[in-house]
């Protein structure tokens, strides 16, 4: 399974406010919820694995993976995409202030390997990763991602 094939254009959100990373996390979850991909609790479990082992989500300048094991309310396989309007800090020394969030749920340890091989080859694309901060649209940050084929 790739990104593309767990990605949807309702679970892509561009310059969404927040004031914090807890509220930039809760906007990566609402768009799995959106995608009946997570249970509620699951962005609460993803909060509170910040709060106890701290900023690991944050894997590049800008750029975070916000996650949680699947017996914390992954129902699927799923992954959202948050643009913030304004960047956040996590406490990340070398990679803050985060403007991109991707939000990942699986349903189990290893079902989702594939979508997670599209996932780094799209964040090592620094080109794909500057037209996502660019984009005017979902439908521009979908039709990138369908055409990387990732």
């Amino acid at each position: 399974m790739r990104l593309i094939d767990v990605l949807s254009k309702n679970s892509i959100g561009l310059d969404e406010p927040a004031v914090d990373w807890e509220e930039a996390v809760q906007l990566a979850g609402k768009y799995m919820i959106n995608n009946h991909g997570i249970k509620e609790r699951y962005i609460t479990a993803m909060i509170n694995a910040v709060k106890s082992i701290g900023p690991y989500m944050v894997v590049a300048p800008g750029i975070a993976i916000a996650h949680a094991r699947p017996e914390d309310g992954a129902k699927k396989i799923c992954i959202s995409i948050v643009r913030l309007k304004n960047p956040v800090k996590f406490g990340s020394k070398n990679n803050d202030p985060v403007d991109l969030i991707f939000g990942l749920a699986a349903k189990d340890h290893d079902s989702h390997i594939g979508v997670l091989r599209g996932l780094a080859r799209l964040l090592q694309n620094k080109g794909a990763i500057e037209e996502i901060r660019r984009a005017d649209n979902t439908n521009e940050v979908y039709s990138l991602i369908q055409a990387l084929d990732v």
